[in-house]
C-alpha cells in the first residue's frame, strides 16, 4: 500500500520500528520510576535500559502509527504530530526524562522543526559522551548543517583519539576484508589486542565470528565453516547465508547432499527462533512471530526443492503440510508442489483431496492436471470418468466464484475521464456509454500488477469479439520522464493485446495519478468494472488468484454488470 510504504519509510529513517499494538497509551501523569515487566499492549522492551518504563510518547507514536498503518489510513503524519505534542507534554511533567535528548531531536527533525532539532544537537555536542556527540553529528547532517557536523567530528577525533578509536579502525578493517583466511588473522589480532572485548562487548566478537564463518561459507570452504560455526552464539545471522549457499549448490547434482545439509541447518535455526522468539524493539510478540514464520517458510521452500531433487518426496510433503494448513489452500504454487509430493510419496488420496480443493477454488496451476490424473487412476484403477470428474470440479469452481462475486456487487457513480492511449488516441468514458468497461490500474514497477496480466489476457481473449465489453489498462503512478517508452516496451515485449491509457499528472506531486486520486485508489493492481451507464459495479485491489481464476472472476463481474435485473442493486 502506498500510504503504508511512505509512513514506514518516514518512521524507519529515524529508527522507529512499528509494531502491531492498537491500544492507546496510558494517560499522563505516571510515575516513570514504576517498573513494567510487560506493558498491556504486548510490547516488552524499554526504550531506556534502566528502571523507567517505556517513553510513553514514543510508545504512543508507535501505537498510533501502527494502528493507522493496519487500517490503511492516510492520517499517519497527523498522528505523528499529535505524538510530538505528547512528547513535549511528557517532558513538561517529567524533566528528568530529557536525558533522552536524541529521541526528542529525531522527533523534532521528523516534524521539520529544524531549529528545535539543532538546539538539542548543540546540547549533545557539548557533552563528554562520545555516543551523544556522534548523535549530534547525525542530527546536524540530517538537517543540513554540514559545518556544525564537521566541527563536532573534528572534536570527536581529537578527544577520543586513543585505543578506542584504534579498536574501531580494526573492526572496520575486519569488516572490509573478504578473504576468509586474512579475516581470521584480523579476528585473532583483535582478540589479542582487545581482550576486554570478550567481557564488555561479546556481541561484537560474536558478530565477527559470524562474519568469519559466513566468509568461509561463501568461499565454499565448508570444512572451515564447520570449524568456526560452533563458536557463533547467535546463529540467526548465519541462516540467510546458509539458505543462499544451499540454493546455489543445489544447482549442481554432485553438491546436492551438501546443499541439503546447509539448507536443513538454516531451517533448524529459523525454527528454533520461531519456537523461542526474542521480542524486537517496538514489535509486538505477535508481529515478531508472524515475521519469523515468513522467514521459516522461505527456508522451507529451499529445503523442499532440494528434497524433491533427491527424490525424498515424503520428507518434502511433511515439511509442506503445516504450510498448506496455514495457507488454507489459497497458495496455488504450494498446492501444486504439495500435491505432487504427496502423490510421489504414495499418498494418492491425500493428493487428490488437495487438488480437488484447489480446482474448486481456482487455486490450481495448469501443471497440476497430470498429477491429478495420476492420483485419480491410482485410486480408481483406470482413467474412466476422469474427464467428467475434472469438468465437475471446474463447474463447481465457476458456480462458487459467481456466487461470491455477486455478494460484492455495488452501484456507485463512476468517474468521468478523457485520457490518451500509447498511440496518442483520445479515449473518453462518455464515448463508451452502453458498454461494460473494465479499468485495470497498473505501473511498470508493480510486480503484482504484471503477475496479474496473464489472467487479464485470458479475460481479454474471452471477450475480444464482444462489442459490449471494453478493457482499458491505465498506467499510473509513474515518475520517470521516459516511462512511456518503458510501458510500450513491456506491453509489446510480452505480446499483450491491451489498450493502455496514460494517467495524467494532477499537479506538482510528480506522480501520474489524476484518475487514481479521483477514484481514491490506495494500492495497485486495482480493477473497476463499470456498467453500461457508467456506474461502478465492482472494485478490487491486489491479485491472489491464478490466471484462470482471475479470468473467471473478471468474467463473472462483467456478466453480472451487464444484466438488466441488477440495475437497481445497491452497494456500499
Amino acid at each position: 500500500m502506498r500510504s503504508k510504504m511512505m509512513l514506514c519509510l518516514l518512521l524507519g529513517m529515524y529508527g522507529y520500528r512499528i509494531g502491531c499494538a492498537q491500544q492507546k497509551t496510558q494517560a499522563l501523569p505516571l510515575d516513570p520510576a514504576v517498573k513494567y515487566g510487560r506493558l498491556a499492549n504486548g510490547f516488552t522492551y524499554y526504550i531506556r535500559h534502566n528502571e523507567s518504563p517505556k517513553d510513553r510518547v514514543l510508545l504512543y507514536l508507535v501505537n498510533k502509527a501502527g494502528s493507522i498503518l493496519e487500517d490503511e489510513d492516510q492520517r499517519g503524519l497527523a498522528h505523528f504530530m499529535e505524538a510530538l505534542a505528547n512528547y513535549k507534554l511528557e517532558y513538561a511533567h517529567y524533566p528528568r526524562n530529557k536525558a533522552d535528548l536524541t529521541g526528542y531531536a529525531y522527533a523534532l527533525w521528523t516534524a521539520k522543526d529544524l531549529n528545535g532539532a539543532a538546539a538539542i544537537a548543540a546540547k549533545l555536542a557539548a557533552s563528554d559522551d562520545e555516543q551523544q556527540m556522534n548523535d549530534a553529528v547525525n542530527i546536524y547532517s540530517g538537517i543540513g548543517k554540514k559545518e556544525s557536523a564537521d566541527s563536532v567530528n573534528i572534536i570527536i577525533k581529537t578527544k577520543f583519539a586513543d585505543a578506542h578509536q584504534q579498536k574501531d579502525a580494526l573492526e572496520t578493517t575486519f569488516d572490509a576484508e573478504n578473504d576468509p583466511a586474512k579475516k581470521e588473522e584480523l579476528y585473532k589480532s583483535y582478540v589479542t589486542k582487545h581482550p576486554e572485548a570478550a567481557v564488555k562487548s561479546n556481541g561484537i566478537l560474536d558478530r565477527m565470528r559470524s562474519q568469519l564463518a559466513t566468509a568461509y561459507l561463501m568461499a565454499s570452504k565448508i570444512g572451515d565453516f564447520k570449524r568456526i560455526e560452533p563458536s557463533v552464539k547467535d546463529k540467526s545471522a548465519l541462516a540467510p547465508m546458509l539458505n543462499g549457499m544451499a540454493s546455489m549448490l543445489s544447482l549442481k547434482p554432485e553438491q546436492l547432499n551438501i546443499a541439503a545439509d546447509l539448507s536443513k541447518q538454516a531451517l533448524d535455526i529459523a525454527y528454533a527462533k520461531l519456537q523461542h522468539p526474542v521480542a524486537a524493539k517496538y514489535k509486538s510478540p505477535k508481529a515478531a512471530l508472524a515475521a519469523q514464520q515468513i522467514i521459516c517458510d522461505g527456508y522451507a521452500d529451499t529445503y523442499v526443492a532440494i528434497l524433491m531433487k533427491q527424490g525424498r518426496f515424503a520428507e518434502a510433503a511433511a515439511i509442506e503440510q503445516p504450510m498448506y494448513a496455514r495457507s488454507g489452500g489459497q497458495a496455488p504454487e504450494l498446492n501444486e508442489k504439495y500435491a505432487f509430493n504427496l502423490q510421489r510419496a504414495g499418498k494418492s488420496k491425500e493428493a487428490l483431496a488437495v487438488m480437488s480443493a484447489a480446482y474448486q477454488t481456482y487455486k490450481a496451476r495448469p501443471g497440476m492436471d497430470s498429477t491429478l490424473k495420476q492420483a485419480y487412476i491410482k485410486i480408481k484403477g483406470s482413467d474412466a470418468g476422469f474427464e467428467q470428474y475434472i469438468t465437475g470440479l471446474k463447474h463447481t469452481a465457476s458456480q462458487s466464484t459467481y456466487a461470491e462475486i455477486a455478494k460484492k456487487m455495488i452501484n456507485v457513480p463512476g468517474p468521468q475521464f478523457t485520457l490518451k492511449d500509447l498511440d496518442g488516441n483520445t479515449v473518453s468514458l462518455a464515448d463508451l456509454k452502453g458498454k461494460v468497461v473494465v479499468l485495470d490500474f497498473w505501473a511498470t514497477w508493480c510486480g503484482p500488477c504484471k503477475r496479474s496480466f496473464p489472467g487479464m489476457q485470458l479475460a481479454v481473449n474471452r471477450y475480444k469479439s464482444d462489442p459490449g465489453v471494453k478493457f482499458l489498462f491505465v498506467d499510473v503512478w509513474e515518475t520517470d520522464d521516459n516511462h512511456v517508452d518503458a510501458v510500450k516496451k513491456y506491453i509489446a515485449g510480452n505480446n499483450y493485446s491491451f489498450q493502455v491509457l496514460l494517467d495524467e499528472k494532477p499537479g506538482n506531486d510528480g506522480h501520474s495519478s489524476h484518475l487514481t486520486s479521483q477514484l481514491d485508489i490506495s494500492s495497485i493492481p486495482a480493477k473497476f468494472i463499470l456498467d453500461g451507464k457508467g456506474n461502478i459495479r465492482f472494485k478490487t485491489e491486489g491479485n491472489m488468484s491464478t490466471p484462470e481464476g482471475l479470468a473467471e472472476e473478471v468474467s463473472a463481474m462483467i456478466e453480472l454488470a451487464r444484466r438488466p435485473e441488477n440495475d437497481g442493486l445497491k452497494g456500499k
